[in-house]
């Protein structure tokens, strides 16, 4: 139902359509889907495959920080700052090229670990260009598509994983073993850059602390 709405929404834009007659129709309702990510065995086995492949850093880097593909794809050298160890998040290069705005429209600071900052200077000292962080071996950006389905995808299969999960769960991953190392969701959306608290809510159960806490609010003797 969203990608027919988003069509004829298309049609009316281009004025092939006068109105969208399904504008205002409910969305059907799903069943809620299984949060997905790796384990640390997962994570393990996957780096360990590809640790001398060319997307290697980025990998890493997606997996460090919880950044949209087309966040990092997106990244350039004037929003990785190593004096205050940020990466800013401002820009999204996606199938339609490059936005310099993110999917909620807003920007956001996230801190480098050691392994990012590591990794970032590294790619600073052999940049191919001043723009991207990331790119082909000629320079040019990556493919939006090619990174998924040519790289992410295959060596999945080749490393021997049994769980191929597609790019942005990876982001999930993040997200997981923040929650379940600690975090708290105020902070997990600051980094993950979700406009509302709901969207969050789903890495809650991770945290085996939440809803131990507000259990306890209520203790009759």
């Amino acid at each position: 139902m969203m990608v027919f709405k988003t069509v004829l929404n298309d049609a009316v834009r281009l004025n092939n359509l006068l109105k969208n007659p399904v504008k205002g129709y409910p969305e059907l309702k799903e069943p809620p889907r299984d949060l997905t990510y790796w384990s640390k065995e997962e994570i393990k086995t996957f780096f360990e495959y590809v640790k001398n492949d060319p997307f290697y850093d980025l990998y890493v880097v997606t997996l460090n920080t919880g950044m949209r593909l087309g966040e990092i794809l997106g990244l350039m050298c004037d929003k990785v700052h190593f004096v205050n160890g940020q990466i800013a998040v401002s820009r999204s290069l996606g199938r339609r090229g490059l936005k310099h705005t993110t999917k909620t429209h807003k920007s956001r600071f996230i801190p480098m670990n050691a392994k990012v900052r590591t990794i970032l200077e590294k790619r600073f000292k052999e940049r191919l260009n001043d723009q991207f962080v990331f790119t082909e071996a000629n320079g040019d950006h990556l493919d939006y598509n090619h990174v998924t389905e040519r790289h992410f995808m295959v060596a999945q299969g080749e490393a021997g994983l049994s769980k191929i999960i597609c790019f942005h769960y990876l982001r999930h991953t993040f997200a997981s073993h923040f929650m379940m190392n600690g975090g708290n969701l105020y902070t997990l959306q600051k980094l993950l850059g979700h406009s509302d608290i709901q969207t969050t809510m789903i890495y809650a159960h991770l945290d085996a602390d939440f809803l131990r806490y507000f259990i306890d609010l209520i203790r009759f003797e």
